[in-house]
């Protein structure tokens, strides 16, 4: 407890310590903006952590032991909102490991030596802050290299042998005092080396109360950061409390273990910490580095700084339409391998990116934010007397995000999307739908069409993902699991029309076009429903084949690919889009087409399907009694 009190005691005394770690971390935040939208890799420090080491969103309590420097990495948070890139280059990373490696370590050197200058009276009063860096910075940077092979060794000899892990984490926690004897007693790397074991094996006892108070104390402060709302808040309120905290701790360890290590009685008195005068220009400027630094990183955290500084234009797409994926009847007789589109038009779709005014297969990756107009899920509640129903609903809403975007190349063309590696796409606007959403950019056509994919984020989007094999056209498989919960939205600098539409129907048919049903399916039939309303005679003349190989009747071979192409855009004719929609969407509807039972004209055992067109509409008659055997389509006179 006498510990304790001193730690706090030397804090509130020479509260400029608090500023050092704080000032590291808003640092950091800065420089992993950057590299995160220049997708170079960066190293992550990391405390003694009892659990994963894995930085996630999931509730869970961390049980940590603050080490040397309070960072927010030690309670499993990040510092910086967006997506940490695993780099292409090993150099790149590992200059970068070694410029993190020179910060912490200068900043580890202030830090320790501040608490020291209170700890002891009579050492580095005549030091100043950057003086304490440089004097213990190659001893702490040695240390933090010597401890990061050891940890990759270990890590390796756990995959390989548990016994070589454990191993290698006791070696570890032997040489956990090395940077407090440098600072204490002034020692060299290896003096300190030699001294460590001893020490922990001497005193362990007296270190692991208040070991346990700091992990205790932590842990509860863990539940409490995690409870906040938004990650700005967890980010900011974590910062702040943490460094108090864990300085403290730290703090207080350094004066049980100066006392330990000069065999000291432990009742020391508190007058024997240096009592500093702070200046009232010095206590402003430490208030404002210890509350307002934390709100500066957490704008870089989000990576403001970068998007703030814009070299290229943003351009505002106009048109756009939604579309989805359902499970629709042509879907289910082709064995949920068929994927048919549904689509609605709006003026309210738009979206504004920071792009070059032409993208040209010679551009490299480029990153920006943006601001879409798009659908979102809305949960509504609507109470009546005692009851309550629960709801959901599709409202537009504009968000905004931030993205690094780089090149594709596929059969030719070149395409630049977030969905690769070194790519990312982050929401920056939260809370707008009923549980947390992503979305994943392409934009194709040398800039001319984007595309948006939307989806629940405890989803798996490369289950749905598809590009057409001309690289032009994003073309979704039908979702697996829950085809509501993924939305796509096309944005054009062109006006999106019937046969623009037509154009991505046909392309998707000619990348996808794979039917694992058959004449056993009750909806088999509604294939060619679909490939009619598409107006796509090169896909339908295929499945005709397939019809007739599988030993179903049909007319479909009647008519060349191209002929029935041209018959069926006839059909739909010079319509506006809203119309062309109203017909078109039919084919992804569970229901949209109305099947007629044994035509008083036919053979009582058909079935008739009546497929609109603004101007006529087609029949297919078809015989199913155990399995399709017969398939005729009737052109309307």
């Amino acid at each position: 407890m006498l510990n304790l009190k001193a730690g706090l005691k030397a804090i509130i005394r020479n509260p400029v310590i608090l500023t050092f770690p704080i000032s590291l971390q808003v640092i950091l935040s800065f420089g992993m903006g950057i590299l995160s939208f220049l997708g170079i890799g960066f190293f992550y420090y990391e405390s003694i952590v009892i659990g994963d080491g894995e930085i996630t969103e999931e509730f869970n309590i961390q049980f940590t032991l603050p080490l040397f420097i309070p960072l927010l990495s030690d309670l499993q948070q990040s510092l910086t909102f967006l997506p940490e890139q695993p780099g292409d280059s090993i150099v790149l990373t590992l200059v970068v490991a070694l410029v993190y490696f020179s910060l912490v370590s200068y900043t580890m050197g202030m830090f320790l030596g501040s608490i020291k200058q209170v700890l002891s009276p009579s050492s580095l009063q005549q030091d100043s802050f950057l003086q304490l860096g440089y004097r213990y910075y190659w001893r702490l940077f040695t240390y933090q290299l010597f401890t990061s092979v050891i940890g990759v060794v270990s890590f390796y000899l756990l995959i390989t042998t548990i016994i070589g892990g454990i191993i290698g984490f006791i070696v570890l926690l032997l040489y956990v005092l090395v940077p407090y004897i440098i600072v204490l007693e002034d020692k060299s790397f290896s003096e300190a080396l030699g001294d460590s074991p001893k020490y922990v094996k001497r005193y362990f006892t007296k270190y692991f109360r208040l070991a346990i108070g700091a992990i205790l104390s932590i842990a509860i402060l863990s539940i409490g950061i995690q409870l906040l709302p938004n990650e700005s808040l967890k980010y900011y309120i974590g910062l702040v409390t943490y460094t108090f905290i864990g300085s403290v701790f730290i703090a207080a360890f350094m004066h049980l273990l100066h006392n330990c290590i000069r065999e000291e009685d432990l009742q020391t008195e508190e007058d024997q910490l240096v009592k500093r005068i702070v200046p009232k220009w010095k206590k402003w400027t430490i208030i404002m580095i210890v509350f307002l630094f934390p709100w500066l990183g957490v704008q870089f955290a989000k990576g403001e700084h970068v998007t703030a500084i814009q070299f290229q234009p943003k351009i505002t797409y106009s048109e756009g339409v939604y579309y989805k994926a359902n499970w629709s009847p042509a879907n289910n007789g082709s064995n949920h391998t068929y994927t048919t589109y549904g689509f609605e038009d709006g003026e309210e779709f738009e979206l504004t990116m920071s792009l070059p005014d032409s993208i040209t297969s010679t551009d490299g990756p480029f990153f920006g934010e943006g601001e879409i107009t798009w659908k979102v899920d809305k949960e509504r509640i609507t109470k009546n007397g005692n009851s309550t129903v629960y709801w959901g609903e599709e409202v537009a809403e504009t968000s905004k995000f931030v993205y690094r975007l780089t090149p594709v190349y596929k059969n030719g063309t070149v395409y630049f999307t977030s969905n690769t590696e070194n790519g990312f796409a982050e929401l920056t606007t939260r809370g707008q739908s009923d549980e947390p959403m992503a979305l994943e950019i392409f934009v194709m056509n040398n800039g001319n069409d984007i595309f948006v994919f939307q989806y629940k984020e405890r989803f798996d989007p490369q289950t749905v993902i598809e590009v057409s094999e001309d690289g032009n056209y994003f073309i979704p498989r039908v979702s697996p699991v829950n085809p509501d919960d993924f939305k796509y939205f096309w944005y054009s600098k062109e006006s999106i029309t019937k046969d623009r539409i037509i154009e991505l129907m046909k392309s998707k048919n000619e990348t996808n076009f794979t039917i694992d049903g058959g004449p056993t399916y009750y909806d088999y039939p509604y294939i060619a429903v679909a490939l009619l309303q598409q107006a796509d005679g090169e896909a339908l003349v295929q499945l005709g084949e397939i019809y007739e190989q599988q030993g179903v009747q049909t007319n479909i071979s009647s008519k060349s690919a191209e002929e029935w192409t041209e018959t069926l855009d006839a059909l739909y004719g010079d319509v506006n889009l809203t119309e062309f929609l109203e017909n078109f969407n039919k084919q992804n509807e569970y229901e949209g087409y109305e099947i007629v039972e044994g035509p008083d004209d036919r053979e009582k055992n058909e079935r008739q399907i009546i497929v609109p067109f603004p101007n006529g509409d087609i029949s297919i008659y078809y015989v199913f009694t155990e399995q399709l055997t017969e398939l005729e389509i009737v052109l309307r006179e």
